[in-house]
């Protein structure tokens, strides 16, 4: 491996953002979706995690993403990764600190190595190489940040201006996200780095630097982390000592505190696909125009711009510095010279209860997924998609029966206490009221339409009976 296994990766993966919309979404945020055509954000991360050590990540997240954290890194790492579920959020101090506090009681942890899950870095071996770097000058009471050389003047990065040349050098502020203007100065300066948000600590160092810097922080965080109980696997924090946490982020805390802190300036290609502007830079298929064309998308006489389209054939013609996104529900047509401004327009829009603002067609459930495809006032019709040795909750609906057709796999249906293999090309009825389960004994996934018939079909007209995954009963 290319650092120590005294080191553990801990990765963040509770954020919520909408710069990617409609793409991603509160309900499904731009970690757990592709940006490029081949893995996720997430997946990308834990697949440099796994190149660079041998140890398993601990992973921070919450109630929401449990599932799909879980999901994408089992491929990868089998059922030993440690996932700690925040009740709430609290930025990332308090985040932080909960990894710390697990890692100080594992064998053989000394350092942690703190990233997000939703930057893109190559090649792996340089950011190795910047990490041992780190390792190397690393002391008692250090804490070393992970810089990048600007080609830009970005605005929508926190900047560390170092005190010194060299490989690795004294931290001499920490700045903001900048304007146009400074951003210049901070770029012609040639002092000033882009700021990764990777950071690497010893486990000790760190836990007297919550100490010292921020007593509330660690008083609430270390009550509720021995106060934490094993659930389904996940390692769940109790939301009330949680909640006596400050909402603060570990910046604020800890880093412009601590006496000395040191920057490795980093020499990987570094991208945190913020925005659709850094997405199109990913995916340029016509480097003379800065074009990109994801998926069933075609462009003709176009500059500088990209269209994403998940499903529908999208045409752009004649368009300059334009950002077009395409899924089955939501078209986000918008100029370049706005994207700053898509967050406050999802937001107006949120006010007038739109549902696209929030979630797709495709909602995920820790047993796979189902896909909304057609809906009237007294019908609805979904695809269902099982993964093998799923199985749903034992429930009953009070205004809608079902229809369901198995297009792949086997189903094991329950109905009523009586249970039926249910088989491709093969229907069942499901009549209003019926307590009734379905499971996927098979070793391929298993997908069905299932066709609503009622007076109401909201998601919420589902009493649970019994469910292996101890959902509440507003959780679905």
């Amino acid at each position: 491996m290319m650092i120590p296994d005294s080191v553990c990766p801990v990765v963040l993966c509770g954020g919520s953002g909408t710069r990617l919309w409609p793409l991603s979404r509160p309900k499904r945020p731009k970690q757990f979706v592709h940006v490029t055509a081949d893995r996720t954000l997430l997946e990308m991360t834990l697949d440099r995690t796994r190149a660079m050590c041998g140890r398993a990540p601990v992973f921070i997240t919450n109630d929401d993403y449990r599932f799909i954290v879980r999901e994408q890194a089992q491929p990868r790492y089998g059922d030993d990764v440690d996932i700690l579920l925040e009740p709430m959020k609290r930025d990332t101090a308090p985040a932080v600190l909960l990894a710390a506090l697990h890692a100080a009681r594992a064998d053989g942890v000394e350092t942690l190595l703190i990233m997000p899950s939703d930057h893109i870095i190559e090649p792996v071996e340089a950011l190795a190489a910047a990490v041992r770097d780190g390792l190397a000058s690393l002391d008692d009471d250090t804490v070393c940040v992970f810089g990048l050389r600007p080609d830009r003047p970005a605005t929508t990065y926190g900047y560390i201006r170092a005190a010194e040349e060299g490989r690795v050098s004294e931290v001499a502020e920490f700045v903001e996200k900048p304007d146009a203007a400074t951003a210049r100065t901070y770029l012609e300066s040639g002092d000033y780095l882009w700021n990764s948000g990777i950071f690497l600590a010893r486990v000790d160092a760190l836990l007297r630097a919550y100490k010292t810097y921020a007593p509330e922080v660690f008083a609430a965080t270390r009550a509720a982390y021995e106060a934490a109980e094993s659930d389904l696997g996940f390692l769940r924090v109790p939301a009330d000592a949680y909640a006596r946490n400050p909402s603060i982020s570990i910046d604020y805390a800890l880093m412009e505190k601590i006496p000395r802190r040191l920057v490795v300036r980093g020499d990987f290609r570094w991208n945190d696909a913020g925005n659709w502007r850094e997405v199109r830079d990913l995916n340029l298929t016509d480097a003379a125009d800065d074009n990109a064309a994801v998926g069933r998308s075609e462009l003709f006489e176009c500059r500088r711009t990209m269209s994403y389209s998940t499903d529908k054939l999208t045409v752009c013609v004649g368009l300059d510095d334009v950002t077009v996104v395409n899924t089955d529900d939501a078209c986000l047509v918008i100029s370049n010279a706005h994207l700053d401004k898509l967050k406050s327009v999802l937001e107006t829009l949120g006010d007038r209860g739109l549902a696209e603002i929030d979630s797709g067609t495709t909602d995920y459930r820790p047993w796979g997924s189902f896909t909304s495809l057609d809906i009237g006032p007294r019908h609805q019709v979904k695809m269902i998609r099982v993964k093998p040795g799923e199985r749903l909750s034992l429930q009953r609906h009070h205004h809608r029966a079902e229809h369901w057709i198995v297009v792949q796999g086997t189903a094991l249906v329950e109905v009523d206490g009586e249970e039926r293999l249910v088989t491709e090309n093969q229907t069942i009825y499901i009549p209003l009221g019926a307590d009734h389960r379905l499971t996927n004994p098979g070793k391929i996934p298993l997908s069905m339409i299932e066709v609503q018939t009622g007076s109401y079909l909201g998601e919420d007209d589902i009493i649970r009976l019994d469910d292996i995954y101890k959902r509440s009963e507003d959780e679905h």
